[in-house]
């Protein structure tokens, strides 16, 4: 009894086509006969033939590519069968296996064929924009009293064109940098560092010398506007359910863009103070349609107004070697050792808030901390110093921050003493 091979539902149209075109390929008829092949009918999930002469059955598919499976008999070279189905002719002889092989490695190469001529538009719409400089940096030169000094220089931008909900947008990169966070206007490359800023001065900046090119984008066929910036997403947000940002009227101006070389406050932190040096090399002109590019840059950002003796006391009340590797972070970092450089290097203060019942059993721990050179401060809950709300025992704390000194600095560690509440 033949065996019955199944494929997927098919239309009557196909399989009608398939066993019009027998003569196109020839198949094995096995044991050295002849064998009758025609169709025994459709079953539930697709159609049924059967090769007499030699109880063979075979199975073709007839679905689209990506679902298509060739069934083949279990006895070698039995039939042929491809991804278009089984066509062969009555008492046909078969050909070597070779031959199948072949056709299946041409087949094989047309496919290949195929997807490189679909992949041709995805490398049309990205452009490699080469720029002059040997590799994108941004390289502190030298500091000079209170001034630092770069140099700027730019390798090359990538630009692709994108798909969104908005329409078509092309979305210019500087790989391994940053991009404006302006929501609904045009996202533009920058470079970002952080800088320490002196206590109470004010940055001044200087180009001392900048090198540029014009790029024309619609002759890159990337005539698209710029994509516009997207507001930060959580984590746990699905990009897919946030609203495309995109605000028209950003795109009036020409041309859109910031200050070449901007240094932003970002507050105190701890015994520095800390700034963000912006630099941002690209203006997009977007009725024209093109970019004008800052690839080499070298300037200056200078600091007037400062504070030294303000700087100084303060990084004395707040030393601490644990936040030594947060300050070498920072460009331009001035050290408390720069203006005392015979200053003791580890003192640092430790804080213990804990309820009364648990004071004596600390003991040991304070003197092996002390030991180990902390300058440990012991507060109880329940004090006058201390009280026993949180606001007090925040009150308490804040005190020991704000009037530290020299020889007590400000606390590093706060270690707080108790049991789970029930």
């Amino acid at each position: 009894m033949a065996k019955r091979l199944r494929q997927r539902r098919s239309g009557d149209p196909v399989i009608r086509s398939i066993w019009d075109s027998w003569g196109r390929y020839r198949g094995i008829a096995g044991a050295g006969s002849a064998a009758t092949r025609q169709p025994t009918g459709r079953t539930g999930h697709g159609y049924v033939c059967q090769l007499g002469g030699g109880d063979r059955a075979w199975g073709f598919a007839a679905q689209p590519a990506r679902e298509r499976q060739d069934f083949i008999h279990d006895r070698p070279n039995s039939c042929y069968t491809d991804t278009v189905g089984l066509h062969p002719p009555p008492g046909g002889s078969g050909i070597p296996r070779k031959d199948m092989t072949m056709t299946k490695t041409v087949k094989g190469l047309a496919i290949g064929l195929l997807l490189l001529c679909l992949a041709t538009p995805i490398w049309a719409a990205t452009a490699q924009i080469r720029l002059g400089g040997a590799e994108t940096r941004l390289e502190l030169l030298a500091r000079e009293g209170d001034a630092l000094r770069y140099r700027l220089s730019l390798a090359g931008l990538v630009a692709e064109r994108v798909e969104t909900p908005a329409g078509a947008f092309t979305r210019l990169d500087l790989p391994g940098y940053y991009r404006s966070q302006v929501v609904g206007a045009p996202a533009l490359p920058m470079l970002n560092r952080l800088i320490e800023l002196p206590l109470g001065a004010e940055a001044r900046v200087e180009i001392l010398a900048v090198a540029e090119r014009e790029i024309d984008l619609a002759a890159l066929g990337l005539g698209d506007p710029l994509l516009p910036a997207q507001p930060s997403l959580a984590k746990s947000a699905d990009p897919a359910s946030q609203p495309f940002r995109y605000d028209p009227a950003a795109y009036r101006a020409e041309p859109v863009a910031r200050d070449l070389v901007a240094v932003v406050d970002c507050g105190q932190l701890r015994g520095a103070r800390v700034g963000r040096l912006e630099v941002s090399p690209v203006s997009y002109y977007p009725e024209a349609k093109r970019l004008r590019v800052a690839e080499s840059v070298e300037f200056r950002v200078d600091f007037a107004g400062g504070d030294p003796v303000a700087e100084a006391r303060l990084k004395a009340l707040t030393a601490s070697p644990f936040f030594a590797p947060v300050y070498e972070r920072l460009e331009g970092a001035r050290g408390l050792h720069d203006s005392y450089p015979d200053r003791v290097r580890d003192l640092v203060t430790l804080v213990i808030v804990t309820p009364p019942e648990f004071a004596p059993y600390l003991d040991a721990f304070v003197d092996w901390k002390t030991r180990r050179g902390f300058k440990t401060v012991v507060g109880v809950t329940g004090t006058p110093e201390v009280g026993t709300t949180t606001a007090s025992i925040k009150a308490w704390i804040t005190n020991l921050y704000n009037n530290a000194t020299p020889e007590q600095p400000a606390p590093s560690f706060v270690i707080f003493v108790g049991d789970i509440a029930p």
